[in-house]
């Protein structure tokens, strides 16, 4: 709530109108994917794994996932995953405080490649304005 206030004060004085559309915290990247939480999750580790990150910790349940990696540059990055349905989630990754829109994008391609077929779903950039 505090931050939605933030974003409305910014927004009434002309200085954020972004921060509203951003429909999550600052620097957030969404995507809903058409795979079970475990199916995002193991794509997820797989690309952890390949690109050289740094695995701090992982959970995963029938519901939720969730993994905290540092990148090279010691940048903690982080991948939530969702349940929608038992074949539905979304995915949020977010990277350093601030977020970086081309790493999540980047990351999130590589994921997609690690899910079955078709289950990239609909992308939602919630660090577009």
């Amino acid at each position: 709530m505090r931050v939605f206030m933030v974003c409305l004060a910014l927004f009434i004085v002309g200085t954020g109108p972004g921060c509203l559309a951003r429909g999550g915290l600052a620097g957030e990247l969404e995507h809903n994917l058409d795979a079970s939480v475990a199916q995002v999750h193991q794509a997820v580790l797989a690309v952890v794994r390949t690109r050289g990150l740094d695995l701090q910790t992982e959970s995963v349940d029938h519901a939720d996932s969730l993994i905290k990696a540092r990148g090279a540059d010691d940048t903690p990055i982080t991948f939530h995953a969702e349940r929608f349905t038992d074949k539905a989630s979304r995915l949020t990754i977010q990277i350093g405080t601030f977020g970086d829109d081309n790493r999540s994008r980047d990351l999130f391609d590589a994921i997609a490649e690690h899910l079955p077929q078709g289950a990239a779903g609909t992308a939602s950039a919630a660090t577009d304005p």
